[in-house]
């Protein structure tokens, strides 16, 4: 995939529309708290333009993409409890909460990504 248009035809959304989201990234998100128990966490939640987008690449790019075993909460049918109950018993058990991991993960990171996977990033 190499342009713009590779990529509105993989998705099913228009050029105009990928551009037009991506122009104004910062503006397609709101906040929401969830109250789990005793906390609280801040949701960063994409707007409905933005999700529209994002579940296009999980259904037609992403979720075509081979899993490793180890990889239990983003398989179908799997969950993170799944995997935590080949752990149960173990000497050790750490659990580790990942607040705040997607905000920093770094753009590099992300373009890294979609170039291993065959993607030109321009």
């Amino acid at each position: 995939m190499k342009t713009i248009c590779d990529l509105s035809k993989q998705l099913g959304v228009s050029e105009a529309r990928l551009l037009s989201v991506a122009a104004s990234v910062e503006n397609m998100y709101f906040y929401k708290r969830l109250k789990k128990g005793q906390k609280i966490r801040l949701l960063r939640c994409p707007k409905a333009p933005l999700a529209k987008i994002q579940r296009a690449i999980n259904a037609r790019i992403l979720s075509r993409l081979p899993l490793p075993m180890t990889m239990h909460g983003w398989r179908r049918g799997g969950s993170p409890r799944g995997y935590a109950i080949v752990h149960v018993g173990h000497q050790v058990e750490i659990n580790y909460d990942i607040k705040d991991f997607f905000p920093s993960v770094s753009s590099g990171r992300v373009f890294g990504f979609w170039e291993l996977i065959g993607y030109d990033p321009k």
